[in-house]
């Protein structure tokens, strides 16, 4: 392929698309030889004399040594170029050398930018190389951002502690998951809106003190949700009816997610409305009352754990009801959430409303220098930290923060480097002889005296009893090389057997679902037999909307289902099958081809959860209307 530069620099295959503003009249347009199918190299340019196109016209000519030059540079006169989205062409191919069509923004002069007629959208690098049918598309969607929002109806999560086969659950996309390059609209510096986005993939972002990535409020298709850390069922249910609630961490921020999809920022960053543009700096609003802190100490910078103050969640059956909260009753006392901000070493308390879920919430340093607060469980008035740095869980007063005493502990014989890996400082037999060393996720069943603790150091999940000091070993995890930290769970024994361990590392093995170990000793996850990880959800799950799923971050369980989140878009829900499930048959398999082969999803999104308000095409063949009712899309 002859390819322009600001369409692929270097790799076979790039997750991200950059934003090219033309705002002089020449300007230097360089392009290159590279062969994708052969493991992506530079390749020399076949042709003597290639020309540039803007919008049909030439307006930039060079001359090059052909077969031996791999790259050049187009000195392009834009001056008589109309500001807006402009289409590039690059002409003058030989042999089997083709090239795709880019789009550049023209703008002049230092005010807003011109509203867009259109918004292109183009398959990159990764869709050509990674996905069928690896043909390079483009779309003009309209210019204005009308994402598609499609609640779910309510759903009851029945227990059972069984071990169900597949054929028995059910995957729901609460948050609906969009995979790889999902052409989320985003706005630049310039107020340019485009489609170029980055791929919720690099832990660079994990980590990084301010997002790049979008963070959007919003119900079902209209927020977002990626680079999950925690999550936490809620068990209110007013008047015996459950809420459903989740509520879900990334670095950033923590999320209520309602039973029907919809996403509410409750503390830390989000966007407004559109993000900023993933190569310019975050444009983003701080939620919460933060003025107790220092401005220089507000905000997160990578919350892994979450717990409720128990004490706190008790309702005032007494009072009278508020109209303007759903005729619910007020908690007697406000909620009281903290949260383990782990980069900034400490312990956040988080003080809401008891009448009214509007306030925003109290932000407040409970525990400082605690030495990288990873994860956060309650009990009975205490809290439980794991310091992975200083190798061990301490447990804190739940009402002054106060230290109270080290639960366990372990050699320094780990460390944590600048990018937040983990690096052994010995053996992985030495590190297992301890009984604690660089403790991660932590999970509490409510009425279990053992507290369960994960550790990537030690490759092991292991549980220390509160009363006694009692550590045990749960079990080994198999770790490859992508994994990187442990974020656990313990099933309560409605979705599985009680005790069942669920183990989220950040591998792409697991296909975005936790590795799964069963009390009896097991350590299988399709729960039938061979580990097989979860690669049978794509290829033989018969019930549900699995979809693509990449790399597994945290998740939960409890009360019936298991939620998983991962590093890309989505939140996934899985609970026992029941009456009016939608099965995956064959013409929705078809559909599901002819949508992505005939480039559907850069005008209409992932599954039909578009950011253009275009109504779908319906009626264009039988299999298409099958694959969006599929998905919960109804025909007008």
């Amino acid at each position: 392929m002859v390819v322009l530069k600001w369409f692929h620099q270097d790799s076979r295959y790039e997750r991200y698309r950059r934003l090219q503003v033309i705002k002089t009249p020449r300007a230097e347009v360089p392009f290159h030889g590279f062969n994708f199918a052969d493991g992506g190299a530079p390749t020399a340019l076949k042709g003597a004399r290639y020309t540039l196109h803007c919008d049909g016209t030439e307006i930039a000519a060079v001359t090059v040594t052909a077969g031996s030059t791999t790259s050049a540079v187009f000195d392009a006169d834009f001056s008589g170029v109309a500001d807006g989205w402009r289409a590039l062409t690059i002409r003058g191919l030989t042999g089997d050398e083709t090239s795709p069509t880019w789009f550049v923004f023209v703008k002049r002069g230092t005010g807003a930018a011109p509203a867009q007629a259109f918004t292109p959208v183009v398959r990159g690098t990764y869709e050509l190389t990674q996905t069928t049918p690896g043909w390079c598309a483009y779309a003009k969607a309209p210019g204005r951002y009308n994402p598609t929002a499609l609640p779910v109806p309510r759903r009851d999560y029945p227990a059972f502690a069984d071990l169900l086969p597949r054929s028995e659950m059910n995957c729901m996309q609460l948050v609906p998951v969009r995979f790889g390059d999902t052409h989320r609209p985003s706005h630049n510096v310039d107020g340019i809106t485009t489609s170029y986005d980055l791929q919720a993939y690099f832990w660079s972002d994990m980590v990084a003190k301010s997002p790049r990535l979008p963070s959007l409020d919003g119900p079902r298709g209209v927020g977002s949700l990626m680079m999950t850390t925690h999550v936490s069922i809620g068990q209110a249910a007013p008047d015996g009816r459950p809420r459903n609630t989740l509520y879900v961490c990334d670095p950033w921020r923590i999320a209520r997610v309602t039973e029907d999809g919809t996403i509410t920022t409750l503390v830390g960053y989000r966007h407004a409305s559109l993000p900023s543009y993933w190569g310019d700096p975050a444009e983003m609003e701080l939620v919460g009352d933060w003025s107790a802190i220092p401005e220089e100490r507000r905000g997160f910078h990578e919350l892994w754990g979450m717990a409720w103050d128990e004490r706190t969640l008790v309702v005032d059956e007494a009072a009278a009801r508020i109209a303007a909260e759903g005729n619910e009753q007020p908690h007697a006392v406000g909620p009281v959430m903290f949260l383990t901000d782990t980069q900034n070493n400490r312990v956040i308390k988080c003080a809401f409303s008891a009448t009214s879920r509007t306030v925003p919430p109290k932000v407040t340093e409970f525990v400082t220098n605690s030495a990288d607060a990873w994860d956060i469980v309650y009990h009975d008035g205490l809290i439980y930290v794991s310091e992975r740095k200083a190798h061990r869980i301490a447990a804190y007063d739940a009402t002054t923060g106060a230290y109270v005493r080290t639960v366990v502990s372990g050699a320094a014989l780990a460390t944590v480097d600048v990018n937040r890996f983990v690096h052994r400082q010995a053996d992985i037999a030495t590190i297992q002889a301890e009984d604690c060393v660089a403790p991660e996720g932590l999970y509490k069943l409510a009425d279990d005296p053992w507290l369960y603790f994960g550790s990537f150091a030690m490759k092991q999940v292991r549980r220390v009893h509160l009363q006694t000091g009692v550590v045990e070993v749960v079990c080994d995890v198999p770790l490859d090389g992508n994994a990187t930290y442990m974020k656990i769970a313990v099933g309560d024994g409605s979705f599985g057997p009680r005790g069942t361990v669920f183990v989220w590392t950040w591998s792409n093995r697991q296909y975005g679902y936790p590795y799964v170990h069963l009390p009896s000793g097991v350590t299988y996850t399709n729960w039938e037999g061979a580990l097989k990880e979860w690669k049978w959800y794509e290829e033989n799950a018969s019930v549900g909307q699995w979809g693509k799923f990449n790399y597994a971050t945290a998740g939960a369980v409890g009360n019936g289902r298991l939620v998983c989140g991962g590093a890309n878009e989505g939140l996934v829900v899985i609970s026992r099958r029941q009456a009016g499930d939608r099965a995956l048959g064959e013409s929705i398999r078809r559909g599901e081809r002819e949508f992505t082969n005939r480039g559907l999803s850069l005008l209409y999104g992932a599954n039909g959860f578009g950011y253009y308000g275009l109504p779908l095409p319906w009626g264009v063949s039988s299999n298409l209307d099958a694959f969006f009712a599929f998905h919960g899309h109804q025909r007008p």
